[in-house]
């Protein structure tokens, strides 16, 4: 895979949607799609692929890294 390392920016629980917002910043070898984000966050929080949908991507040029946005 693309995705070497996965940070967690901010974990928040909206009571309001009932649902968990993730900020991450994932460092890899270029920008990883939406796919690929729902994939990894799926085998890492073990929760169904089609329950994360993900919110954002946003990248650098030039960097190895991007934060990412999910729900």
């Amino acid at each position: 895979t693309l995705i070497f390392k996965m940070k967690v920016l901010k974990d928040f629980k909206n009571e309001m949607f009932k649902r968990q917002e993730i900020e991450l910043e994932v460092e890899s070898e270029k920008n990883p799609g939406y796919e690929e984000i729902s994939k990894k966050v799926s085998e890492e929080s073990s929760k169904p692929e089609e329950n994360i949908d993900v919110f954002s991507i946003k990248g650098n040029y030039g960097r190895n890294v991007c934060r990412c946005t999910f729900i």
